[in-house]
């Protein structure tokens, strides 16, 4: 079986010919044999080259995933069929149609004969197979003497003969950037307007709300409030006349969330309709007529929307889903044309990748399989190529990815977020973000007002710490040796010892009651799903405890140490660490919950939806209103009390519940965004303080140009 990897010689690559369509795997491309050639991607020519060696063999999807997904089935599924779409639309726009047939139920077979060229053949192509004169004679002699120019470019450079080349982007010398907003807040989101005059954006003053901000780009020093709201407003794009502009507007306290169009001259708002609650809702408008497409919440297996809007009353409506219904969608960008949707599709926290659908016939192709977390895409105006910004560890970057091969390269443009359209000059508005994860504390005395005080402060992250009392150590994730991985250090964060080798991700660690044991959440390499871990802290042995189809929450002891609770499709469950056996733990909702030694256990059912106490089989009793009680994650019981977080449009704040009492007490305010309700807390019983994970960010919009971004 032809498997390509990037060590392979060109001895060991065979190139084959099918009808006037030759298949050059060391390239990397097909060709016709008048020399034009599409480049494709290692998967799909290694599915090709299986299927040629195989002919005229059936070969079952089964077998291609056992053999170039490596039996990974969970991949494999929803990736063959991508491959077998890119396969045929490359064959077609060579001329070459039906050229992969399929057997239904069965798998796939080539319909073609494949005929095996080699060197041999350059004497022999006139023979049937390609003309002597053809371009893809010159391409097998290319082929046979790319060793020797190789053998003769190496001699040349250890004579001194070349000069000396390195790795670095080509033409990366060439970019420019440059700051539009300045650092007074958190300003991001950039759109352009649709005759390029102007840019909208989303800012949020350190010291003020989240509004949207207009900048005349003509001139660089009109700057001026589109909207004043104390609510939050995030990801705002033009209508088709440049007249409105539409965004979602988030109620801080209750999580409510509606679209609004705001007239850019008058500053009348409308109310559109409802969107996404409780966290960023992604947009597009359509560029030709008064269509929009956002992400939703799911309903009937899909949760990408359509609204039609012109000027009167909006009409929305769920668009079917037909393929990679299980992922949901994320963000969307649609095409120049308005002929494609680019769109993220999220399988869990650690899994987000970039597909390409076809509004017409709703059919969908994937164009990334490793991506982590896809913070932004747009289109180039050759409607050929995506923007693409993406994380790796904690670095921001940025790809122009082809829409037909997969092929990407890197822009030469550090911290790249939420990339808008490009202007017709060749412009790019991006926001960076100097965002650091840290560990900080409230000292909990009395009657004292207390703030903010750091644990950590540095350039790498710090984040989901868990306190142990009878170890004195906290548990963290931190990325300071490249990857996220487990680490453990002293109660003053000193001492610090990495204790996994994930080299991936690793999230949410908690300490046995014991202190013996770690259990935490990891994405393991190449692979696409959570499993649920158990470090045992003596040896540093890790044990794969449960691996999750759905989204895993964050998981917590049972109260005698025996279990883990741990969230799936939307409820609580109890893994026994002796059987392995789930255990339903909640049939209306859980999200995440903590037990006492008493037995009891608190948890919550979702964002303002209060919080929750019950014993394993009886009722569930609300102990906090959902008034009172917003958060998901980010609150910790006490032998006392409860500590959480509550956010509401007038502020932030830091708030006690009272077991003796069963009284609710505010403690302190909160500087805004500080925390988040998804930040974790920790209760540090030996010194009286309550440890977050808190967040110190920035951002700014920048304008980048580059000659691959040329329209």
């Amino acid at each position: 079986m032809t498997r390509i990897d990037d060590s392979e010689s060109s001895s060991n690559l065979q190139q084959y010919q099918i009808a006037d369509v030759v298949v050059d795997p060391l390239q990397l491309e097909i060709c016709t044999t008048e020399g034009e050639c599409i480049a494709l991607q290692k998967r799909p020519i290694e599915v090709l080259c299986y299927l040629i060696e195989a002919h005229p063999r059936l070969v079952t999807r089964e077998e291609l995933i056992e053999n170039i997904w490596d039996g990974n089935a969970y991949v494999g599924e929803k990736a063959l069929t991508n491959v077998i779409w890119q396969l045929r639309s490359s064959f077609e726009k060579l001329g070459l149609c039906d050229c992969i047939q399929t057997v239904r139920k069965r798998g796939y077979r080539l319909a073609a004969e494949p005929f095996a060229l080699n060197v041999d053949s350059v004497t022999s192509l006139g023979n049937g197979l390609v003309s002597a004169s053809s371009p893809i004679k010159n391409r097998i002699l290319k082929f046979v003497l790319a060793p020797i120019a190789l053998l003769i470019f190496v001699v040349a450079i250890g004579l001194g003969l070349l000069p000396e080349r390195t790795n670095k982007i080509e033409g990366a010398d060439l970019a420019s950037v440059e700051i539009v907003t300045t650092g007074v807040g958190r300003a991001q989101f950039a759109s352009i307007s649709p005759d390029g005059q102007q840019l909208v954006y989303a800012m949020r003053p350190f010291s003020g709300e989240s509004n949207l901000y207009l900048h005349d780009l003509r001139n660089p020093y009109e700057k001026y409030q589109l909207t004043f709201s104390p609510h939050r407003e995030t990801r705002p794009v033009w209508s088709r006349t440049g007249r409105h502009v539409v965004f979602p507007r988030e109620e801080q306290g209750s999580g409510r969330c509606a679209f609004y169009a705001v007239d850019v001259i008058t500053r009348e708002e409308q109310r559109l309709s409802g969107c996404r609650r409780s966290g960023t809702s992604y947009i597009t408008a359509h560029p030709l007529n008064d269509e929009f497409y956002f992400s939703g919440l799911t309903s009937n297996n899909s949760n990408l929307y359509r609204m039609t809007w012109d000027g009167g009353d909006a009409r929305v409506e769920l668009l079917p889903c037909v393929q990679n219904c299980e992922f949901s969608v994320r963000d969307v960008s649609i095409s120049p044309d308005g002929r494609y949707l680019a769109l993220t599709r999220r399988a869990h926290r650690f899994s987000e990748d970039l597909y390409i659908r076809d509004l017409a016939t709703h059919e969908e192709f994937r164009l990334t399989d490793d991506q982590v977390d896809i913070i932004g895409i747009s289109w180039h105006p050759d409607g050929q190529h995506v923007v693409m910004a993406t994380t790796v560890s904690s670095e921001r970057i940025g790809y122009l990815v082809n829409i037909q091969s997969g092929e990407r390269q890197k822009l030469p443009f550090d911290n790249f977020g939420s990339p808008s359209q490009i202007s017709a000059d060749g412009s790019i508005y991006f926001h960076t973000i100097d965002s650091q994860v840290q560990l900080s504390y409230f000292q909990l005395t009395p009657d004292l007002p207390s703030t903010v005080f750091p644990l950590t402060a540095s350039s790498y992250q710090h984040r989901d710490p868990h306190f142990n009392a009878v170890t004195g150590q906290f548990a963290f994730v931190s990325n300071r040796s490249g990857a996220y991985e487990l680490w453990i250090a002293d109660e003053n964060l000193m001492n610090p010892r990495k204790l996994t080798a994930i080299n991936n991700m690793v999230r949410f660690p908690r300490w046995s009651h014991d202190g013996r044991h770690i259990a935490f959440v990891a994405r393991y390499p190449s692979e696409q799903t959570d499993v649920l871990s158990l470090l045992t802290v003596a040896t540093g042995r890790v044990e794969r405890l449960y691996e999750f189809e759905r989204v895993l929450g964050r998981p917590t002891w049972w109260y005698d140490g025996s279990a883990l609770i741990v969230r799936e499709g939307g409820e609580l469950h109890v893994l026994d660490l002796d059987t392995r056996e789930l255990r339903p733990l909640t049939t209306q909702g859980g999200i995440f919950a903590q037990s006492l030694p008493s037995g009891d256990i608190y948890f919550t059912r979702g964002t303002n939806r209060g919080l929750w106490r019950l014993r394993e089989g009886d009722e569930a009793v609300q102990v906090i209103s959902n008034e009172e009680f917003g958060t998901r994650y980010s609150w910790v019981v006490t032998d006392h009390g409860i500590y959480f977080y509550q956010l509401s449009d007038s502020e932030d704040r830091l708030v006690f519940y009272n077991f003796a009492d069963e009284t609710v007490r505010n403690l302190i305010a909160v500087p805004p965004e500080l925390v988040t309700r998804q930040s974790t807390f920790t209760y540090d019983g030996n010194n009286q303080r309550l440890v977050i994970e808190s967040w110190q960010a920035r951002s700014n919009i920048m304008r980048g140009r580059h000659a691959l971004l040329s329209p």
